[in-house]
């Protein structure tokens, strides 16, 4: 009989389901911390923290791996300021000047992205079938944000916290697509240099905010939005 938790592991869909739940719930997260915890220092708070604990669990992966991601740094510190630091610093404040519905909806753009950066890049033939799986998605998206009552479009408009969402979605498919050309590690340990690489080019940003004094430290339901987006939403 299968241990729950390999269970667990071995259920596509359900895995599936709750990682399309919890990245939701981080575009919930980013505008629950509206007034309650900065947007850089969340960011660094973020990858900060995984940059304590993943180590702990992995140290011995890290260092055995090392040799061969030494020769990828700029790799890693790429993927870790597009994908992580860039992509999140823009995610939470443009969650300042917009909507959550809007930042699902343009969230709903990376599939796309991915899909036309994959055929240039690595020219990769795009089927039918992922055609017709993007639009049915972007379809549903954009029914749910519209609450079944398409008239509702009408009154969608963009501002500057949108198209900052927008470039923050040209970043996460970057990150993406940058993950075609990953080294034969561990997927796990791979995510550790990037938090790594994340919370030390983030860094900068937060020590901004506490520079000029835009800084908001994190009150009781910014420590809950810190810990969600750092146990739950994770970028791989």
């Amino acid at each position: 009989m299968k241990k729950p938790i390999n269970w667990f592991w071995s259920q596509p869909v359900l895995l599936v389901t709750l990682t399309t739940l919890f990245w939701a719930g981080n575009t919930v997260a980013g505008k629950a911390a509206v007034g309650e915890v900065s947007p850089a220092l969340l960011t660094f708070s973020r990858w900060g923290l995984l940059t304590i604990v993943l180590p702990l669990f992995y140290a011995r992966q890290m260092r055995s791996t090392w040799p061969v991601l030494r020769q990828k740094r700029l790799y890693i510190l790429a993927m870790g300021a597009l994908g992580l630091a860039a992509f999140n610093l823009l995610f939470y404040v443009s969650a300042h000047y917009t909507t959550a519905v809007n930042i699902g909806i343009l969230q709903g753009a990376i599939p796309i992205i991915v899909l036309i950066g994959a055929f240039f890049l690595y020219g990769a033939r795009v089927s039918g079938v992922q055609i017709i799986g993007v639009i049915i998605g972007l379809i549903g998206v954009v029914t749910v944000a519209l609450r079944g009552v398409p008239l509702q479009l009408s009154d969608f408009s963009l501002n500057h916290g949108d198209l900052m969402m927008a470039g923050a979605c040209v970043l996460y498919a970057g990150y993406t697509l940058g993950l075609k050309t990953r080294p034969t590690v561990s997927g796990i340990v791979l995510f550790t240099y990037f938090a790594i690489a994340g919370a030390f080019l983030s860094a900068p940003f937060a020590i901004y905010e506490w520079w000029n004094g835009s800084i908001i430290w994190p009150t009781a339901t910014g420590w809950v939005v810190i810990a969600y987006v750092t146990i739950f939403p994770l970028p791989m």
